[in-house]
């Protein structure tokens, strides 16, 4: 390859590897988006719903669900603290 052939395939290289960068940046912004919306939806909904993670941190209780659980429990971390 000549020099100039060198150059060339680096630079297209880094055109690349820099529109990869954009396009997860835009997957980034719309998943966050879109669990923004999912959120506000589940904090309005009249259906008790709670999310949690995978090991049972407790992320997100909308109202209607907190109606379920007794006046004087204390704020609960972990879907397992629920159970006792």
């Amino acid at each position: 390859w000549t020099p100039a052939d060198l150059a060339a395939a680096r630079l297209i290289g880094q055109s690349v590897a820099d529109i990869v960068l954009q396009f997860r940046a835009v997957r980034t912004l719309i998943a966050q988006d879109q669990l923004e919306q999912f959120s506000r939806q589940v904090r309005v909904s009249e259906q008790p719903v709670i999310i949690a993670d995978i090991d049972g941190k407790i992320l997100l209780v909308n109202e209607a669900f907190k109606t379920l659980l007794p006046k004087d429990h204390s704020a609960f971390g972990r879907l397992d603290e629920l159970a006792g």
